[in-house]
């Protein structure tokens, strides 16, 4: 949690990321849509992972924000990464914490990155894909 594109009324508590291949997670962090990063309490564990948990140390107001993570596929020999965008909203009037999904992106939107990819992505729609 969240997912890709999904909407929150609140801080997600905690934050993971599940890995379709053991990697060598080496960055992951958080920000919102001035570039500006949000502190975690993530911390980077040596060796291959499947699966990373975090947390936001402040409350995220109301906004865009997007989970970067950068890695090393030692089955593959090459480095990797991806982003994960989310919105949080404004709670309802009735304090109803609601949680919706998000309008789907274009499809061109989830393919950018380099042409060729040979690789499949990670995440789903974190990495490019090709159509082979």
């Amino acid at each position: 949690m969240p997912t890709d594109g999904e909407v929150v009324t609140a801080t997600p508590a905690p934050i993971v990321i599940n890995f379709l291949l053991g990697i060598e997670l080496q960055s992951v962090r958080l920000v919102d849509a001035s570039g500006t990063e949000w502190p975690t309490d993530w911390t980077r564990i040596e060796g291959n992972v499947f699966k990373t948990e975090f947390r936001v140390t402040e409350p995220l107001p109301p906004g865009t924000y997007q989970i970067e993570w950068s890695a090393y596929v030692r089955q593959h020999y090459h480095p990797d990464g991806g982003v994960i965008p989310f919105t949080v909203a404004a709670s309802g009037a009735d304090g109803d914490a609601r949680i919706r999904p998000a309008a789907s992106p274009p499809a061109a939107a989830a393919r950018q990155g380099a042409t060729g990819w040979p690789y499949r992505a990670l995440l789903g729609g974190a990495a490019p894909t090709t159509d082979r």
